[in-house]
């Protein structure tokens, strides 16, 4: 395959390849946070007690996978090529967004009491 094809099947798959890593990404350190919740809330941490904004900058950290393996895989098998670039730009679309997460996760740890005001104020901008 030449750098033209790639970067083409890349640029033709850009929708689902934004979706997955965008989404999926969020979803996955909501998820995370959402689970820590649920595990220090039953008091499985000990002393420690961490707030949601925490455990959603830690969601944030660890949500960004890199599916190397995977890649290598799917070369030595051969697959699809339209399955590899898939697969190949969401790994590089969700570094970043892990990292933007992260990057906005973590301004808010120590300003729950802000976060909780401007919360509706958000979700009522995001309404029209």
């Amino acid at each position: 395959m030449t750098t033209k094809t790639n970067k083409e099947l890349f640029f033709r798959h850009i929708k689902p390849i934004v979706l997955f890593a965008c989404v999926g990404t969020v979803i996955s350190a909501i998820v995370v946070a959402a689970t820590l919740s649920i595990v220090s809330a039953y008091g499985l941490t000990g002393d420690f007690h961490p707030s949601f904004t925490e455990l959603l900058t830690f969601g944030a950290l660890i949500s960004a996978t890199d599916p190397v393996t995977t890649l290598a895989v799917f070369q030595t098998k051969r697959v699809d090529p339209h399955l590899f670039h898939l697969v190949f730009g969401e790994a590089v679309l969700n570094d970043a967004v892990g990292l933007v997460l992260f990057q906005t996760f973590a301004k808010f740890v120590g300003n729950e009491k802000n976060v909780e005001k401007g919360l509706p104020a958000v979700l009522e901008q995001g309404s029209y």
